[in-house]
């Protein structure tokens, strides 16, 4: 019998709408193509070595709970899975058709400050024959990265309540070009008053950015619900879970610049409050998705791209580095830090997709 190989798999999502119910299934609507591994049920197991008067080892074994776990990685990120990703994870898109279009829809991206998760489902074909679909699911935590010379990447937690049923979808991939970091600037300024951005490459959307995008050797951005799954099941919820709910979110960035002089080793030490805005808009224009249908099928305005905005950043570290034969470089981190206004991050995608999680 011949093998299965792993790039036949597919994962398909409910992007576009989210469940009605913890419980409930969604139909799913697009299909991710992941470099990540396959997802799993993962059963917690009880046996009865705790209990006296019986043998040296255990007899029995049943499962108490269960979750599914999902790694949902996309080493070269398109809009359509950045949008989703961020939003479930953020809890909150609202989108639009910005002016002088009919074709591009913007998803303007914000947390949420509730504590329950919009859920969605999860299909997965493993091989021929093989395939579940998961439901209840949540985006826990995200990575999105870029470095120089590379596209940008998104790594990705995603768990499940642990219900589970048999899945027979068979949906595309929405057609859109993915995130390169040479259709990217990197602005880091002193406040952010509300502007939604623009696609100019060339202007910031935040007070006093300075274009640093040369200076930029790698930038990385980490958000975490740290969910905590022991809390999600309860009494009479049977082996999967009762509620979906995150825990205290946490988020940090990091850069490694080339060294150019003591600004941000002064401004760890200070500090310095900044704001930063990442902006990546490529040379590709949006094209409609149905069952959104435009009056036109190609933008003459819009190009797909996204743009995260971090309003208050104070930098943890900024320690200089470079050995003999290397680069003089500096790597920062820096909490990201809640403003009262706009909140601790905010981020906008252009695409040809209507809505999400709706």
């Amino acid at each position: 019998m011949a093998s299965f190989l792993g790039r036949a798999r597919k994962v398909m999502i409910s992007m576009r709408n989210a469940q009605a119910a913890l419980a409930t299934a969604a139909t799913v609507d697009s299909l991710v193509r992941v470099s990540s591994e396959p997802g799993n049920i993962i059963p917690e197991v009880e046996d009865d070595s705790d209990l006296v008067g019986g043998t040296e080892e255990p007899t029995t074994q049943e499962v108490s709970v269960r979750n599914y776990n999902l790694p949902l990685d996309q080493s070269k990120v398109k809009p359509n899975t950045l949008v989703f990703v961020l939003g479930a994870a953020m809890g909150t898109v609202t989108s639009s058709t910005p002016a002088a279009s009919d074709v591009t829809r913007l998803h303007a991206i914000t947390q949420q400050a509730a504590s329950d998760f919009d859920t969605f489902t999860v299909e997965e074909l493993y091989a021929t024959g093989a395939q579940r679909k998961f439901i209840g699911c949540i985006v826990d935590s995200f990575t999105l990265t870029g470095s120089r010379r590379n596209f940008f990447s998104l790594s990705s937690q995603v768990f499940g309540s642990g219900k589970y049923a048999s899945g027979s979808a068979n949906v595309s991939e929405v057609a859109e070009v993915s995130l390169h970091t040479r259709d990217a600037v990197v602005f880091i300024g002193t406040a952010y008053a509300g502007a939604t951005p623009d696609q100019d490459r060339t202007s910031a959307d935040i007070t006093g950015g300075s274009d640093k995008s040369a200076n930029i050797e790698e930038i990385s951005w980490t958000y975490n619900n740290n969910t905590d799954l022991d809390f999600l099941p309860y009494f009479n919820t049977g082996v999967t879970w009762g509620r979906a709910e995150r825990g205290t979110r946490s988020q940090e960035l990091s850069m490694t610049m080339l060294f150019v002089d003591m600004t941000e080793a002064n401004a760890a030490l200070n500090q310095t409050a900044v704001t930063i805005q990442v902006k990546a808009i490529s040379d590709t224009y949006v094209a409609g998705v149905p069952p959104y249908n435009p009056a036109t099928p190609l933008d003459t305005v819009y190009k797909y791209g996204a743009s995260v905005i971090w309003p208050v950043l104070k930098y943890t570290s900024a320690n200089i580095q470079g050995s003999a034969g290397d680069r003089v470089t500096v790597s920062v981190t820096a909490n990201v830090l809640e403003d009262s206004t706009y909140g601790a991050a905010r981020a906008w995608v252009w695409n040809g997709v209507n809505a999400y999680l709706a």
